[in-house]
């Protein structure tokens, strides 16, 4: 066999070895994610534009506050981040009274109660409530018969949301992140179809 062939077969099998061992540990890597990071279930309605915190989120984060504005629905959600970055995360619209739940350090939310519903043709959320580690809580809405409560799977915390918004919010999910996670910045895989009903 020409010596040129036996050098371009000898490259070529390392090319295979190199892209090889790259997505091993592209997959190790996203396994280790994986383990950080735990969708809940959307609830609500397919209607409003679809948003997602994935992609502001960092593994480690802690939050400072949460904002709902409601009155007889809910019309807006907001999480504020408190460390590495201070950054604010608004979803909804301007509309309701507005109630925030200020955390002390070291307490995070671990618990949210929601509750949806139909306004006229569309489904949207109508009743917030989130529950920290302390058992401090804030709510605001009407309660419907369709509810659910939703808490962090062990060693979880809520650090985001995803869903559907426009003047009010429609759906609602958590993106919860383990709280000992090793600081990391997420990927948003999920892009903008949020659909669930």
């Amino acid at each position: 066999m020409p010596r040129r062939t036996v050098l371009q077969a000898v490259a070529f099998l390392l090319g295979i070895a190199t892209y090889a061992a790259s997505i091993t540990e592209a997959a190790a890597t996203h396994t280790a994610l994986d383990e950080d990071i735990q969708l809940s279930e959307v609830y609500g309605g397919p209607h409003g534009d679809a948003f997602s915190d994935m992609a502001g989120i960092k593994l480690g984060q802690t939050l400072s506050s949460i904002t709902i504005r409601g009155d007889a629905r809910i019309d807006a959600v907001s999480t504020h981040v408190a460390t590495p970055a201070e950054a604010t995360w608004d979803h909804g619209g301007n509309g309701g009274t507005a109630t925030t739940l200020i955390l002390d350090t070291n307490e995070y939310i671990d618990s949210m109660e929601i509750h949806w519903g139909k306004k006229k043709t569309h489904t949207r959320v109508f009743y917030l409530k989130f529950t920290t580690s302390e058992g401090d809580s804030v709510s605001a809405g009407t309660k419907t018969d369709n509810s659910a409560t939703v808490k962090a799977p062990e060693g979880f915390q809520l650090s985001g949301f995803f869903g559907r918004a426009a003047s009010e919010v429609d759906q609602l999910g958590v993106i919860w992140t383990r709280r000992s996670a090793k600081a990391a910045n997420l990927n948003d895989t999920m892009g903008t179809g949020c659909d669930n009903e």
